[in-house]
């Protein structure tokens, strides 16, 4: 039986799907249905657009998360895009202005305030619909950031993810990194341009790793290992 002949009339957004069948709303993510009464009102819309962008979010940013199977993590950042997006559904508004309750989430929870400080300077502007451009302030290292014992060079990682707000689907992402000695040595500003597509709709989500790399002469333990890589979201942008 078709759908126009059964009353269902599906529309899709993304990786959810809407309905109406017998007079009453639904929005599906296969193979779940969960039943509505007011789409972006629902706690099953929300908490199922939590989780798609949420996972959106750890797919793009994949290379700067340490450990991207944690389920911990998962349900942490999960929550906190939970708010957001209660947030956005009560008030359209809030769907730009209330990013911050995403732009300050620990991956590994070693992030240090130092590290996080450093990393918050960065401006991650949106010059045009396809590119970003990441300003990074002139710093001096070894007073800018913590790192641990034996530390010699630190290495930079940046990944950016963009969603679309209403439905999570995959818009685009991007990744770089730079390396520097972790010294006393003042390192000049840098401009650092991305080809990035930044539609309306969409939230730019960035996250920053940081790897600490030691001096070759000597062994890190177990434990130092862990320490040696610490990465978080620092900026997100609704457009």
């Amino acid at each position: 039986m078709s759908n126009l002949t059964s009353g269902v009339i599906p529309v899709k957004k993304g990786e959810v799907v809407f309905y109406k069948l017998k007079g009453k709303d639904y929005v599906r993510s296969a193979p779940n249905l969960r039943k509505t009464l007011s789409f972006e009102n629902s706690k099953g819309y929300q908490f199922l657009l939590a989780s798609i962008i949420s996972k959106t979010i750890r797919r793009h940013l994949d290379p700067v998360i340490p450990y991207p199977s944690d389920i911990v993590m998962q349900d942490r950042l999960k929550k906190e895009v939970l708010e957001y997006v209660k947030r956005g559904c009560k008030c359209s508004e809030d769907w730009i202005k209330c990013t911050w309750m995403i732009s300050r989430f620990d991956f590994s929870s070693l992030y240090t305030y130092e590290n996080y400080k450093w990393g918050s300077k960065f401006k991650i502007v949106r010059k045009s619909s396809r590119r970003v451009n990441i300003k990074v302030p002139s710093f001096v290292p070894a007073k800018s950031l913590e790192a641990p014992w034996h530390t010699h060079t630190i290495v930079c990682k940046i990944a950016m993810s963009v969603c679309y707000r209403k439905t999570g689907a995959s818009i685009g992402s991007a990744f770089t990194e730079f390396t520097f000695p972790y010294n006393n040595v003042k390192v000049p500003a840098l401009l650092i341009p991305m080809i990035l597509p930044t539609p309306k709709m969409s939230i730019l989500v960035t996250g920053l790793a940081l790897e600490f790399q030691a001096n070759h002469s000597y062994a890190l333990t177990k434990e130092e290992e862990d320490k040696y890589f610490q990465s978080a979201i620092i900026h997100a942008m609704g457009v």
